[in-house]
């Protein structure tokens, strides 16, 4: 019976504890906004994203998004303001980022890769993807809305 009584209370704490970790992880709501925030302690908010054919691949595109407005013929605004670079998956969903999955703040020739939030893929058609993301590395760096990217071709 000891033992029982025992067993049952480490189970209890073990199962509560497991219970409050899991609290932040199952928050996967994002703003609805433009994508805007903080990026190197900056005001930021996106006016323009592209994918970059080069560097995306089968699974992921690889997305600039800007405070200017980019164009899929040109390397998209001046290197004066950040960007995000940001890891977008080809299928729709709700993704936890993490070492596999990111979103980059990039400024000069500084990167600042945020493993901390999500990113909800809402619609994927062959001209643009939208999507949502709240993205933190630290409290000058951290971003949250919505956004559109333009697919860029070969």
């Amino acid at each position: 019976m000891k033992h029982w009584t025992l067993r049952t209370l480490i189970a209890l704490t073990l199962g509560l504890g497991m219970m409050a970790c899991g609290e932040d992880e199952d928050d996967v709501s994002v703003a609805d906004q433009p994508l805007q925030g903080l990026a190197y302690g900056q005001e930021w908010q996106v006016e323009g994203a592209t994918t970059n054919a080069f560097l995306s691949d089968e699974s992921e595109f690889w997305v600039d998004a800007y405070i200017g407005a980019p164009s899929c013929s040109a390397f998209g605004p001046g290197g004066d303001r950040p960007k995000l670079i940001i890891s977008v998956p080809r299928s729709e969903g709700t993704y936890r980022l993490g070492l596999n999955l990111n979103m980059t703040f990039a400024f000069m020739n500084d990167n600042l890769v945020a493993t901390d939030g999500v990113l909800i893929v809402e619609e994927v058609t062959e001209t643009s993807v939208t999507a949502s993301l709240r993205a933190s590395f630290d409290g000058d760096n951290s971003v949250e809305g919505r956004f559109v990217a333009q697919i860029c071709p070969e």
